[in-house]
């Protein structure tokens, strides 16, 4: 395994950590039997569609010489590994599946900020400090939905 990756590398990652996210979502949509925890998983698929776009649109609004960065950071790929050992019950509830939903964005979120903690690059590491604080703040968001679903 590279221990060393650049900026784009790094973000790619975090690309492809998404989309696995999502493919889960998506999969588990076909596997979970009870209607609520269905309709929060299409609802979650589309949020991990906008997370990812909003990267993608992060990465191609950044300076070239950023990309080029040079990170002593290894790539994690435990996390995209996770999401495609998540299985859960056919009758799982909304609140257990959250759970989850948690687990996958504190590993990302802990990942992402390792990696922002060794970038000696102060304009990359702001950079990536803002996709830390976004996505952490697209999260409480999401989250906050998801109670306003429950209490429906």
């Amino acid at each position: 395994m590279m221990r060393f990756n650049q900026a784009f590398e790094v973000l790619d990652h975090l690309i492809e950590v998404y989309v696995a996210i999502g493919s889960t979502y998506e999969r588990l949509i076909n596997e979970v039997k009870v209607e609520r925890t269905r309709m929060l998983l299409h609802y979650l698929y589309d949020k991990q569609q906008e997370n990812t776009q909003f990267l993608k649109d992060v990465k191609l609004r950044m300076p070239e010489a950023l990309l080029q960065t040079w990170i002593d950071e290894d790539i994690e790929k435990s996390i995209i590994n996770s999401s495609k050992q998540l299985y859960v019950n056919a009758d799982i509830t909304t609140d257990d599946l959250m759970e989850h939903v948690h687990d996958l964005h504190s590993q990302t979120i802990n990942w992402l900020n390792v990696t922002v903690s060794v970038i000696p690059n102060n304009e990359m590491h702001n950079q990536l400090q803002n996709i830390s604080e976004s996505l952490n703040q697209r999260y409480k968001q999401l989250v906050q939905a998801v109670n306003r679903m429950d209490d429906m």
